[in-house]
């Protein structure tokens, strides 16, 4: 029977390639990891992982796989807190996901008074690119995402703009004085970042 531990064990492994990672992030030994993945392929009964090297990487059938177990971890961890949160609203737990940006200069602030009115309510963060949070609110493994506008909301999602984001272009005087879209060089945020996007649309 699939449990949420194999589960855990097998994302672990597919976020890291690695048994000895998967362990380390999980604090199990290495042996117990090995025998989640065994019984998560026995029961699957196609291979979900393959040897790359020192490492593990996922064959097609496991990252599709994938995809689903990260959606019924979050679902699982959703539920457990909803019924605990019924319990006591004031005692939940919420999991913010954020861009980098928002993490900076949003959050600070934002986050010390929410802690300033509800003190018990347990907070989990993560921090990534735009395509990243986005796809953690997809899999029900965020409640709430601080980003920019979504590729295309999750079935459901509430999605409200709160201020503008404004975008800049820096340069020096000399380039600022005779400036040419095309022929300036740029340099653009990493890959998966909205302001990236954004930049990319407009040139």
């Amino acid at each position: 029977m699939t449990t949420t531990a194999r589960l855990r064990a097998f994302v672990a492994v597919a976020d890291t390639g690695s048994v000895r990672a998967a362990a380390a992030r999980l604090v199990l030994s290495e042996s117990a990891v090995s025998a989640a993945l065994g019984a998560l392929a026995k029961e699957v009964a196609v291979p979900l992982v393959e040897r790359d090297g020192r490492g593990l990487r996922l064959t097609e059938a496991g990252t599709t796989f994938a995809e689903y177990a990260r959606t019924i971890l979050g679902l699982h961890e959703e539920a457990l807190s909803a019924a605990r949160g019924d319990l006591d609203p004031a005692r939940g737990h919420v999991r913010l996901a954020t861009v980098t940006t928002a993490a900076d200069h949003l959050l600070p602030l934002a986050l010390a008074g929410f802690r300033k009115h509800y003190p018990d309510v347990g907070l989990q963060l993560h921090v990534g690119t735009s395509e990243h949070v986005w796809a953690l609110l997809a899999a029900h493994q965020a409640d709430l995402v601080i980003a920019g506008r979504p590729p295309s909301g999750p079935p459901g999602t509430v999605v409200r703009a709160v201020r503008d984001n404004d975008l800049l272009v820096v340069a020096a005087p000399e380039v600022a004085a005779d400036f040419d879209l095309e022929r300036v060089t740029w340099l653009m945020r990493e890959e998966g970042s909205g302001t990236r996007a954004a930049c990319a649309a407009l040139l």
